[in-house]
């Protein structure tokens, strides 16, 4: 990744981005920051801005230079004081061994001088063990060092590790601002538009299914859910045809689905939402009870913290669960 792509935080990251130029300029920066938020609003980068900020050696109005030996480390992504700690391969967990040696990073002198930072994306991924072993460094973190921890999900971060952190809370930028963004990148408008509001308003994220062909893979899950509610198809036929799509998109964009239905009920549905999607809404709408529709969203919740989890549950079974609720929803 190209060093401007990574050297500065997004526009809207402005008024995070003053307090932790304050707390730096004061000498008031805590030795571990979490940062939660919606995913696609740029936690990560703002985190890895940071640290290339607090590695250069000659930044330049509140931001890394791009130029000097550190800055030319980082870009290189073999800077000796800056390790990032992620997910490896396929796992589903951040594991002990992975901290253990966080915790021997972290013990050691600089080796170009200044900060040694650490940052941990997604915190919420440790496994038990893993999360138990780095309290040691939160407890007793040294001199110029600064931990730095990005989750999607804050509720899955454990409290002995919240608590020990200083937290800022990102949330997505005004709808405007979002979308002037995204206008540098998707020249139509309503299609910017479209996705933005698909996002639930996070502009990377609008990005990520604009590229990922997530839009067809909607349309495809309306359909099959569709031709359940009309009797057409069998849920064990759609969970079968399903068994190679990421459950997990699949499940918050049911969500979604039934979210809209809810607030349909009270609103009119929103001029952004696909045809194929607001024709599904109206669907369910007239022909099944709320209760309905939150005992099934409670039902999806659930599952999704399972497909999230380490348990490493049946998808097909899962999914079969869920599409048999899904069949007895309405009475068509």
């Amino acid at each position: 990744m190209a060093m401007e792509d990574i050297a500065s935080p997004y526009i809207w990251h402005s008024e995070y981005w003053a307090r932790v130029l304050s707390q730096i300029e004061n000498n008031k920066l805590p030795h571990a920051l979490l940062f939660s938020g919606p995913v696609g609003v740029g936690k990560a980068k703002f985190g890895i801005a940071l640290a290339h900020l607090l590695l250069c050696q000659q930044p330049k109005e509140g931001i890394a230079c791009g130029r000097c030996k550190s800055c030319l480390l980082n870009k290189s992504d073999t800077h000796p004081d800056f390790q990032p700690i992620g997910l490896e391969d396929k796992a589903k967990a951040i594991k002990i061994d992975q901290i253990r040696s966080l915790n021997s990073f972290m013990s050691k002198t600089p080796q170009q001088g200044g900060y040694r930072v650490v940052l941990i994306n997604p915190c919420n991924a440790m496994n038990v063990n893993a999360a138990n072993a780095l309290l040691k460094t939160l407890e007793e973190p040294g001199s110029n060092s600064l931990l730095i921890l990005v989750t999607d999900q804050i509720n899955s971060v454990v409290p002995t590790i919240r608590s020990r952190c200083q937290h800022i809370a990102f949330t997505t930028p005004n709808h405007q601002e979002g979308l002037a963004w995204l206008g540098n990148i998707i020249p139509n408008s309503d299609e910017a538009n479209t996705l933005l509001t698909l996002s639930g308003g996070s502009p990377l994220k609008a990005l990520a299914i604009r590229e990922s062909g997530e839009l067809e893979l909607r349309h495809d899950i309306a359909r099959d859910l569709t031709a359940i509610l009309h009797k057409k198809s069998h849920s064990m036929a759609v969970a079968e045809s399903w068994k190679n799509h990421d459950i997990e998109q699949v499940l918050l964009w049911w969500q979604r689905l039934l979210n809209d239905t809810i607030r349909s009920m009270i609103n009119p549905i929103g001029d952004a939402q696909d045809n194929v999607t607001k024709g599904l809404v109206m669907v369910l709408l007239g022909h099944t009870s709320t209760t309905s529709i939150f005992m099934l969203l409670d039902d999806l919740t659930k599952a999704l913290q399972l497909a999230r989890s380490s348990a490493n549950p049946n998808q097909q079974l899962l999914l079969e669960h869920l599409l048999n609720r899904w069949s007895q929803l309405p009475n068509l």
